[in-house]
């Protein structure tokens, strides 16, 4: 099998993980850096001794995206290439745009012309809820989100439903609700918690009450893999289905690691979205990570090394 994934951020490397262990013929699209692979690339590419094959190209740089999927014609593609850190989408929302929505649709036209049996993943975001109307979030649950990010996730949706309505494309796109790995970002509060607690014994936080519901990035992208194996092309939602503030998160991880926080009011969001969990129901599969375990498995790899993807993407 041949497979195309966008991106060399965390899901992005778990999923090159994934399809190598398999056999699989993988190709990344990434832009060009000159200090080498992302941390998360690279973690991947060691350990399993082996690359895949990198084709280079910025997402914005739309006719060379289309050429590399009208050349390989991959059998999947993984969009997971985005802007994905939701603040900065706050003071770059047109550059958030170009990136996450125009690049869906060189992607989609390029398979549209010439692969149109390829099977292509759309990640949206938990976030095109926004400040949700009700709770849990279903696919039926109103759109209504509060940030450039959110937006753009929000047309990602519409670009998928129109391409898998009109044009018949086996297309797949899933809003996932937050998912986190031994290979975040310290960007992101769940591993900003988790790397400051270990290696200083102390963290700045901004908002500590946002709700949010936390699944293992690891075990969700072997789901994403799944259910387009062996379903049909549609919308899908992903999430555990239990809620925890940042508050939680960080005192659980305080608990096994020891160490202080304080609040700085620089780091709050305009507006934060949150009480963000879905109705477990409308999951295709269940996960089984808690964010309770993911935190241990952060802790786990920041103060040992040791992955966890290894033992869960097999």
């Amino acid at each position: 099998m041949k497979v195309l994934i966008t991106g060399a951020g965390q899901d992005s490397s778990l999923s090159t993980y994934y399809h190598m262990k398999r056999g699989d013929s993988v190709y990344v699209l990434t832009r060009r850096r000159t200090d080498g692979l992302t941390e998360q690339m690279e973690q991947v590419v060691n350990i399993l001794g082996q690359s895949p094959v990198f084709v280079h190209a910025d997402l914005t740089e739309y006719e060379n995206v289309f050429e590399i999927v009208r050349e390989l014609k991959p059998d999947m593609i993984y969009h997971y290439g985005a802007m994905s850190f939701v603040p900065y989408s706050y003071d770059n929302p047109i550059y958030t745009a170009q990136v996450n929505e125009l690049s869906a649709y060189a992607i989609l036209e390029a398979v549209r012309k010439h692969s149109s049996g390829t099977k292509v993943f759309l990640p949206a975001s938990s976030e095109v809820f926004g400040k949700p109307v009700e709770y849990p979030q279903r696919l039926s649950t109103p759109l209504a989100p509060v940030s450039p990010y959110a937006i753009s996730k929000v047309a990602l949706l519409y670009i998928a439903d129109y391409y898998r309505k009109v044009w018949k494309l086996n297309v797949y796109d899933f809003i996932t609700f937050n998912h986190e790995s031994e290979l975040r970002g310290e960007e992101f509060v769940t591993m900003k918690i988790v790397k400051n607690l270990v290696k200083k014994g102390h963290v700045k936080l901004g908002n500590i009450e946002a709700r949010k519901d936390w699944g293992y990035a690891g075990e969700y992208v072997k789901i994403f893999n799944k259910v387009m194996e062996s379903e049909e092309p549609n919308r899908y939602m992903i999430c555990t289905g239990v809620i925890a503030t940042v508050k939680d998160f960080l005192k659980y991880v305080m608990s096994k690691v020891g160490g202080t926080y304080e609040i700085d009011q620089s780091l709050y969001r305009p507006i934060d979205a949150e009480n963000m969990t879905c109705d477990i129901d409308e999951v295709p599969i269940r996960p089984r990570y808690m964010w309770w375990d993911v935190a241990d498995i952060m802790i786990k790899y920041i103060k040992d090394g040791v992955p966890t993807f290894t033992e869960v993407l097999v």
